[in-house]
């Protein structure tokens, strides 16, 4: 992606952040090193794993560290850059999703809730961020809503600072 995001737009920055996102004093720390760098204007939030498995026999620690990376994180980054993207009146936040959210299983049952969960919850906040043009998109499927400000069809501006969270 960090490779792809250089040759499309060179005479823009792009940094990949290695932290432990399983970690919420990592979250809040990595929020407060960028935040000090630079406003962060475009936040793709792609972090997350699955464990397979018959749901009875999966061990709650490991389907509990997932359900925490996979939709708390998930939230936090969110929150923490959309409230800094609304006070600029900038920004743009896209929420990756396995296809999983749309074919659940039962050996990844919890995996794709906590996938449906990333397609599901975007649309409503961005209402709360659409007054200061801030786009909050879900993947692998759009979610138009009256906040829909960004595709790739029609950009309004590419800003000069990209950090992708993986």
């Amino acid at each position: 992606v960090l490779r792809i995001l250089s040759q499309q737009m060179p005479h823009v920055p792009v940094e990949a952040v290695a932290t432990d996102l399983g970690d919420r004093a990592a979250v809040q720390a990595l929020f407060e090193k960028k935040r000090a760098q630079w406003p962060v204007d475009f936040l793709i939030n792609n972090a997350g794993f699955g464990v397979f498995g018959n749901y009875l026999e999966i061990p709650w620690e490991r389907e509990h560290q997932m359900l925490e990376l996979d939709i708390v994180t998930l939230a936090q980054l969110t929150k923490l850059y959309t409230k800094e993207m609304v006070a600029r009146k900038f920004g743009r936040v896209l929420q990756v999703a396995s296809i999983g959210a749309f074919q659940p299983t039962p050996t990844y049952a919890a995996y794709s809730a906590a996938n449906w969960f990333v397609v599901l919850a975007w649309p409503p906040a961005c209402r709360a961020c659409w007054p200061a043009s801030i786009s909050l998109k879900g993947s692998p499927r759009s979610m138009p809503t009256s906040c829909w400000c960004f595709t790739a069809e029609t950009p309004r501006r590419i800003s000069s600072r990209c950090t992708v969270l993986t």
